[in-house]
């Protein structure tokens, strides 16, 4: 997004216009920046539910105007748009101390490793004997790694009632072991503070924190209920401060919920103590203070990300799009942080229906998630 709020594809230009099935990848199931080379990234995209459709990873080396497939000639499925699975993440991860090698945690087939040699890639199935599948559809759901002075420490999520929890390999993934301490059998989403700690989300389990080369260890701090209206609380979204040395700024957010009243939580101390956001009580706006037509605040919260030139520069992605407040510190303070939807150019409409009356020339249209439109000028 540029400075006035308006977005740009970088995804229109996967394939070449006109492909078929092509819009299944529309379906970003994860993105990963190479830490350490400027402008490359990578997509994991697809959609099962499109027959013989394209997908797999791609790489960008120019901010994403040009993609080229990492082939593999290997088969695994993406599943970009898939249930609740597709809010899990991040499921790729680059090494940050080797530019050639990045990771994937997929929802069927286990987490594998991908490397480049003389300009051509190659991937390697983790067995599951070392890191299991995990639950089907849902499997190894994110890869984090942690730079550790130049020697790589990895972490993979499983999401499993037998098997889940976090793994951990120091040896660039040849041996892997499961992270002893409190259990976190279904972890959802992770990030590593500059200090080298894991923190980590466990849906109604909580949320655990990993200091390196420690033990899983959950946060007992944070409240595992609400009392208006009274339900359990499921942690889902997690963000930490790059910009902070001692690691210990940390964000976490709920999850949806019936009632549309999710919480965001903020610590200065590495989860001892926590101050507690509730949805906003107001009309969600756009930046320039125009009223969002669809919507309600922290709908079903998938990622956290905190801008590594601004700590007070929050960004929060639901499934309403973007939302981003830029005083992140006042968060648990009255009146607490100021929220703005960032929706200029992103507008997802899937339309379900159209409707043309006899008479009067308006056109009435259908749309999954936000509602529907009445074109009053139209002579459809």
């Amino acid at each position: 997004v540029d400075g006035n709020g308006t977005w740009v594809s970088i995804s229109d230009s996967l394939v070449p216009f006109g492909t078929l099935g092509s819009t299944a990848l529309m379906c970003v199931e994860s993105i990963a920046v190479d830490p350490s080379t400027a402008n490359r990234l990578y997509m994991a995209v697809g959609n099962p539910q499109v027959p013989s459709s394209p997908r797999g990873i791609y790489v960008s080396d120019n901010a994403g105007t040009d993609w080229s497939f990492v082939d593999t000639s290997d088969t695994f499925v993406i599943q970009g748009n898939h249930g609740s699975s597709r809010a899990k993440g991040e499921r790729l991860a680059v090494d940050p101390n080797d530019p050639n090698t990045f990771w994937y945690g997929s929802t069927k087939s286990g987490l594998k490793k991908f490397v480049k040699s003389g300009g051509v890639w190659s991937s390697t199935q983790i067995s599951s004997s070392s890191v299991p599948y995990g639950a089907t559809n849902t499997g190894v759901t994110f890869v984090v790694c942690d730079p550790n002075g130049g020697n790589t420490i990895l972490y993979a999520g499983v999401y499993d009632d037998t098997d889940g929890g976090v793994y951990k390999s120091t040896n660039g993934g040849t041996t892997w072991s499961k992270v002893a301490g409190d259990a976190l059998k279904e972890p959802r989403r992770a990030q590593i503070s500059s200090n080298g700690t894991l923190y980590v989300t466990g849906g109604t389990d909580g949320v655990a924190k990993l200091v390196r080369n420690g033990t899983l260890s959950l946060m007992s701090a944070l409240p595992s209920t609400t009392t208006n209206p009274a339900r359990s609380v499921n942690y889902h979204g997690v963000a930490v401060d790059p910009n902070d040395a001692s690691g210990n700024t940390v964000y976490v957010a709920e999850a949806n919920n019936k009632d549309r009243n999710s919480i965001i939580l903020r610590s200065d101390d590495g989860g001892v103590t926590w101050a507690n956001q509730l949805s906003i009580n107001q009309d969600r706006e756009e930046p320039d203070g125009s009223k969002s037509l669809t919507g309600y605040w922290f709908g079903s919260t998938a990622s956290l990300m905190v801008n590594p030139a601004n700590s007070d520069e929050l960004w929060l992605s639901d499934f309403f799009g973007v939302i981003r407040t830029n005083n992140a510190q006042d968060i648990g303070t009255s009146p607490g942080a100021v929220w703005k939807t960032l929706q200029n150019g992103q507008e997802e409409t899937v339309v379900l229906d159209l409707k043309s009356p006899p008479s009067g020339g308006n056109l009435l249209t259908g749309l999954a998630d936000v509602g529907g439109y009445l074109d009053r000028k139209s002579t459809v």
